[in-house]
Order: C-alpha cells, then structure tokens, then sequence
C-alpha cells in the first residue's frame, strides 16, 4: 500500500534527490564520466524511484484538486437547496392562511344578511 500524505512524497523525493546527487558524486570521484554513470544500476534505480515518487504526487495533488471541487460542489448544492426549502415553506405558508382582510369581510357580509333576514321576517 503506498503513501499517499503528500508531505511524506515530498520527504522521500528530497531524499531520493540527495542520493542521487551523492552516487553521481561517488561515480564522478571514481573518474566515470556522464555516459558511464547513467549505465550504473544503482544510480538508474535511484532515478526510477524518484520518477515513481514524482508521479505520486502528482497523482495526489489531482486527488486534492478533484476532492475540494467535489466539496465546492456539494457546499453550493447545499445552499440552493436551503434556498429552494426556505422559498418553498414561504410559499406553502401563504398559500395555507387566507389573508386576514378576506376573513373580515366575510365576517361583516354574513352579520350583514342576518340583520337583513331579522329585518324582512
């Protein structure tokens, strides 16, 4: 199972770096030239490692990027669909209560037609 803390690729890749700039140092003391030391099987290691390294991080940081705009999107989803309830519930509430002025001219017309019927009986 690999790491995948980008503090710790980036830790390892330092050092990978640092041992491949010391086997090119050892290489260069014993009198290799540029030619000669890319055939060295230790020095080729040290650099596949590193490439591998560099390909880790750069695996994570697209992970990084694509996990906070998943959490971009879910956050923005989260207020509209706050929105879109909070819009909902005041509509549904003005749709249940009638408006208070209707209730009192109802109530007046209706005393008013008893007083009529009192009045022609």
């Amino acid at each position: 199972m690999g790491v995948s803390k980008q503090s710790i690729r980036q830790h390892q890749l330092e050092r990978l770096e640092q041992k491949i700039a010391g086997r090119k140092a050892v290489l260069a003391q014993r009198g290799m030239d540029e030619q000669a030391q890319e055939k060295d099987v230790l020095l080729q290691h040290l650099i596949a490692e590193a490439r591998r390294t560099r390909k880790a991080l750069e695996a994570i940081k697209k992970q990084a990027a694509l996990m906070q705009a998943a959490r971009q999107k879910k956050l923005e989803s989260a207020a509209r669909s706050a929105a879109a309830k909070k819009h909902h519930k005041k509509k549904a509430a003005e749709a249940a209560a009638p408006p208070s002025g209707d209730k009192k001219e109802k109530k007046a017309k209706k005393a008013a037609d008893k007083k009529e019927q009192a009045a022609s009986a």
